[in-house]
């Protein structure tokens, strides 16, 4: 049976329910959301999406109804909260969408106090990884953890509100916030990867290794701790690269300066190659891929460079160890050890025949777990689950 098909099976032609999606920037839903986007689209449903940038789905806007919402990933003033929450309630009451699908921590609250009171719309709140918030010590962080803590309680008592975490770690903190309740809570480990956009390649052998940070160049992501490691292995080897991919982002409460990345290109130690779109050829190209990260929902760019068969070395904390696996495809240091990432490293440099099995394995661990079609029916199903129709 074909997608339509089944599409014509579960839903009446002159009652189609619509999904919208709240995505802080548009370049997210690109890489993160348009697969389930698409999917949901041939299941019938009508898809529309509300995010910041939408001048960048332009190419999507014949397949779905695209929104400019003034969202930013960041907390901002209360007279800037506020108008996003009287845009968002304004868009929600307009559409009447079935299922509102906001994703990021920030969105799920803005969304669950504009639908508090609305009837017939069921909100999933898809908590990507609790970023700065949960990982920093500073009581300015630690009293704003415990606001959201509460609100989110009060929240998600919400018999149609559902949330979704990327791995079991958020699922038990999430269920600790609620008081025990896990109703309405479930798990689903990411976004996904196309497997055929990212294919399985040889490492190549006769050329510098290459090691490669795939993320944005923030402290959290672990990238002070990448270059120390990389310092301490030029003093002792040639024959490597360390090579960052990724933007910087200003906003960030845990942002590197860009006066800092140029230093160490000064220095010699890195090569930064900017923001990337398309990064299978950096991929490709790499020995090893290390996000040493201090927290993550489950980090896509993992998946990818599994997908691509090449070994991982990250931080052993929740998200990473959900993707990298000790023994199977890759090496788990503990976060924040920048001696010990040097070492991980190394070792694998120093063994291209455990990197090339370390590769093959997360392929086949990418193929059988996390593939895009396989977390989109995961998703599609949950809709389902709703009451949504």
């Amino acid at each position: 049976m074909n997608n339509s098909s089944k599409a014509d099976s579960f839903f009446s032609k002159k009652n189609k329910p619509s999904v919208l999606f709240l995505v802080a920037e548009a370049k997210y839903f690109l890489s993160h959301r348009l697969s389930l986007a698409q999917s949901a689209k041939e299941e019938g449903y009508d898809v529309i999406v509300a995010t910041n940038d939408s001048s960048k789905l332009r190419l999507s806007k014949e397949r779905f109804t695209v929104i400019e919402m003034p969202f930013n990933r960041s907390i901002g003033g209360l007279r800037e909260e506020f108008r996003i929450l009287v845009a968002l309630s304004e868009c929600i009451r307009k559409h009447r969408p079935a299922i509102v699908h906001a994703v990021s921590l920030k969105i799920s609250i803005l969304a669950a106090l504009c639908m508090w009171r609305v009837r017939g719309s069921a909100l999933l709140c898809a908590f990507t990884g609790l970023g700065h918030l949960f990982t920093s010590t500073k009581v300015s962080a630690k009293l704003l953890k415990f606001i959201v803590q509460l609100t989110l309680r009060l929240l998600l008592s919400n018999i149609n509100y559902w949330s979704v975490v990327q791995n079991k770690e958020d699922l038990e903190l999430i269920q600790r916030v609620r008081g025990g309740d896990s109703a309405r809570l479930l798990m689903i480990p990411g976004s996904g990867v196309n497997t055929d956009f990212f294919p399985y390649s040889k490492i190549p052998k006769d050329k510098a290794h290459k090691v490669l940070f795939p993320a944005r160049l923030l402290i959290d992501k672990g990238i002070q701790e990448f270059v120390v490691a990389a310092r301490s292995i030029m003093s002792r080897r040639s024959n490597v690269e360390f090579v960052i991919a990724g933007g910087l982002d200003p906003t960030n409460p845990s942002a590197i300066c860009q006066s800092e990345i140029e230093s160490w290109i000064e220095e010699g130690i890195i090569d930064w190659v900017g923001e990337v779109q398309d990064m299978r050829h950096l991929y490709q190209e790499s020995t090893i891929v290390c996000l040493p990260s201090y927290r993550e929902g489950l980090p896509k760019s993992l998946l990818e460079a599994a997908s691509s068969g090449r070994p991982l070395v990250a931080a052993d904390v929740p998200g990473c160890r959900e993707i990298c696996r000790p023994g199977q495809n890759g090496l788990l240091v503990p976060v924040k050890d920048s001696i010990t990432l040097a070492l991980a490293l190394e070792s694998l440099l120093d063994d291209l025949e455990l990197c090339e099995g370390l590769g093959k394995q997360g392929r086949e661990i990418v193929e059988s777990e996390f593939s895009e079609c396989r977390i989109n029916n995961v998703f599609l199903e949950l809709y389902k689950r709703m009451n949504v129709g």
